[in-house]
This record gives C-alpha cells, structure tokens and sequence, in this order.
C-alpha cells in the first residue's frame, strides 16, 4: 500500500485507479471547484516531501485559456485566494506520519479548480489529465 487519493474522508474508496470527472460549458465558459483527499493506506511507512502536481504535457494548455489550479486545505478557497494559486504549479502536503508510526487516519484535503474559457474548442477537450504525487517514503522501524 502506499499514498492514496480519495473523493471523501468518509468513505474509504480510493479513487487512484479510476477518474475524477468535470463537467464543464465551453459556450460560456464556467469553473468546476473539487474538493480531494490524500492519505497513507499502510501504517508501516510514513512519508515526506510530499508534492502533488498536475500531469499535462501542453504546459497552460497553449492559448486554450484553460486551466487547473490546486490548493491545500480543507475549506473551500475564496476568490483571492484561487487568484493568488498559480496555474499548473504542484503543491506541498504536510508530512503524513512520523519515525515512530505511519498515518493512516488522517485525510489531507487539496482543491482543485477547472476553468474553461467562453468559446474553447471541443478539439482541445483533455481526456489525459493525471496527479502526479512525489514524496519521499520511510519505512517506520
């Protein structure tokens, strides 16, 4: 087991081997706001430097206009904050355990945030857009 994603600290299903899907109108361009969670599945190993980023290969989509921003935390941002994110940069998570014991309770909320532009073109539509999570993992002795 390892670093796992899921859609609510309440449920444990990881969402890590399926989809997270956005529902968005290109005609007049709208913001899908998402909130996720990451969590250790293993209390033998604990983890730090933890980063999650977006895994795109178009850097800001090109001139598309459409972007995707992350934010750490467990309520939704506010308008200047989401101004202040910017756009396809990875986050930092807290360190999930320590030398002693690995976390396996503990859910790190992180926002997401999809904006497509007024007029963007059903040819640019992404299908292929992944996290990318690096971290370092400890094994607790």
């Amino acid at each position: 087991m390892a670093l796992d994603f899921y859609n609510d600290s309440n449920i444990l299903a990881s969402i890590s081997s399926g989809e997270i899907r956005e529902s968005m109108n290109a005609t007049v361009g709208s913001i899908s706001e998402t909130k996720i969670y990451i969590r250790n599945d293993d209390t033998g190993t604990y983890y730090t430097n933890i980063s999650v980023a977006i895994n795109q290969d178009t850097g800001t989509f090109g001139a598309s206009g459409f972007s995707i921003k992350l934010y750490y935390g467990s309520r939704q941002p506010t308008e200047a904050e989401w101004d202040a994110a910017p756009v396809n940069t990875a986050i930092n998570i807290p360190d999930i355990g320590v030398l002693t014991a690995g976390d396996n309770t503990t859910f790190h909320p992180f926002w997401i945030r999809c904006f497509c532009p007024a007029g963007f073109s059903l040819s640019q539509l992404r299908t292929d857009i992944s996290f990318v999570c690096t971290f370092q993992d400890h094994v607790v002795p």
